[in-house]
């Protein structure tokens, strides 16, 4: 899940493995600055379909995976495919370099991306939650300065993003690093999966 950034989609491209998924919250951004800027009614319009997808989410958000897909292949896909071709209706009649025209192709070239959300229910309609949590880390970097090296920046990325992988699943991040580096020097290395910060982890005693 990511922003419309064309290398994520080249990874993708290029790894069966992954599979990418573009944010509607990213999608909704262009509409929502041109009608600030301007009351321009067919971005208006576009922005009121958008919250059409989010009002949906918030009332099945804590329903069982399977049940979200379920609830989006009904009520969510007919409302996405309405706001694919939408924009293919206003296109033509909108200046080319224009704010509106920029708006809709941020959706028209991202057809697949952008329903990625409707085939599997675990995967959300916005990167909201990350980018939340990788607002400290982006303030904190100003100030920090220095990592030390390029190989000390990989590994604070690495431990960043297993603690905040603890907040999203209910564990305390200090607690399951504690019982992590507390069991890992006799822990068996075919089982270290065991151990990451997901839904399910154990604490130990």
């Amino acid at each position: 899940m990511s922003d419309g950034y064309s290398v994520y989609k080249s990874l993708a491209d290029n790894d069966p493995g992954i599979t990418s998924a573009c944010c509607w919250s990213h999608a909704r951004r262009g509409f929502a600055n041109l009608y600030k800027a301007s009351r321009e009614p067919r971005a208006a319009m576009a922005l009121r379909k958008i919250a059409g997808l989010y009002r949906i989410e918030k009332f099945i958000r804590e329903r069982p995976v399977e049940k979200i897909r379920q609830w989006r292949q009904r009520y969510s896909r007919p409302i996405v495919n309405d706001l694919f071709a939408w924009p293919e209706e206003q296109e033509p009649c909108c200046p080319p370099d224009g704010p509106l025209n920029k708006a809709i192709n941020y959706i028209l070239n991202r057809r697949d991306e952008l329903s990625c959300f409707l085939s599997d229910g675990a995967v959300p309609l916005d990167n909201n939650i990350c980018e939340r949590a990788i607002r400290p880390v982006v303030m904190g970097r100003k100030a920090w300065l220095f990592a030390g090296s390029l190989m000390a920046g990989n590994r604070a990325a690495q431990i960043m993003s297993l603690l905040e992988t603890a907040k999203r699943n209910g564990l305390e991040p200090h607690a399951w690093l504690t019982d992590v580096l507390t069991r890992l020097p006799e822990w068996p290395e075919d089982r270290l999966e065991e151990l990451l910060p997901l839904e399910g982890f154990t604490f130990s005693g």
